[in-house]
């Protein structure tokens, strides 16, 4: 297991005697690795934000008389995205499509079959019940579980933040696009105010909130050093000239 994760385990009490064959498990089958190939870690190390996430967000002040299934959590947090890695080991997507698009019901259904079956000796039954129910009902709006909201607010929570970059990059890379089409998305959205929305109507609870308010601000400042490096602000500056530099953009992208 990779350093990183031992310390966001760590962080947040895990994994416990009860969790450590849940954890290693979640390993296994969330690291994708083809035949002779390398390992794709990006749907576990997702997983693994998200789990850690959903245990730290049990103890924000707004959570402190909700009773929740940590276990049932644990697993729908660990597990809600697996139907990701099970079409890829269908062949029916590239791993460079990993998480690029928002997960389909049919993605979170069979990820919810998947621990319905897979996970019966690992998760007590009630909690095996909850987890699935859970990952079939990732809707911020219908989610009624807390267990489901826990899992929502982690989601939304880390769709904000550096973490966030490199989905976002391996994004426009799938749709053959570059750094310059990126930097107009973000131009995009902030003319639109879609983040100030997101802050204001994407979150349940306030501690969250004041995290991505944190995260976004550390967005804004990446982005504008990437601006700078892509179109050589910085080496224009040093040198004392300032000219525009021409649009690389290919015709009609």
């Amino acid at each position: 297991m990779a350093g990183y994760d031992v310390d966001l385990l760590a962080s947040c009490g895990e994994p416990t005697p009860a969790t450590a064959a849940l954890w290693k498990q979640a390993e296994s089958d969330l690291c994708f690795r083809p035949p002779g190939g390398r390992a794709e870690p990006s749907v576990w190390e997702h997983a693994v934000r998200i789990a850690c996430l959903s245990l730290h967000i049990l103890r924000f002040p707004e959570l402190r008389h909700e009773k929740c299934d940590r276990h049932g959590l644990l697993t729908a947090a660990l597990y809600h995205e697996v139907g990701w890695v099970l079409q890829l080991r269908d062949g029916r997507l590239h791993r460079t499509e990993l998480l690029v698009r928002p997960t389909s019901d049919e993605q979170r259904e069979l990820a919810a079959a998947f621990v319905e079956e897979k996970l019966a000796k690992l998760v007590p039954e009630n909690s095996l019940r909850i987890a699935a129910a859970a990952i079939r009902e990732q809707n911020f709006k219908t989610a009624r579980l807390i267990e489901s909201q826990v899992l929502v607010e982690a989601h939304s929570l880390d769709d904000v933040g550096l973490q966030a970059v490199c989905l976002l990059v391996r994004r426009h890379v799938c749709d053959s696009k570059g750094l310059d089409s990126m930097l107009e998305a973000w131009d995009r959205q902030r003319e639109y105010r879609y983040w100030e929305a997101r802050l204001k109507d994407g979150f349940r609870f306030d501690t969250s909130r004041r995290i991505a308010r944190d995260r976004l601000r550390m967005m804004e400042r990446f982005m504008s050093d990437l601006r700078r490096c892509h179109r050589l602000e910085d080496v224009r500056e040093l040198l004392g000239t300032a000219p525009a530099m021409p649009d690389v953009s290919p015709a009609g992208s």
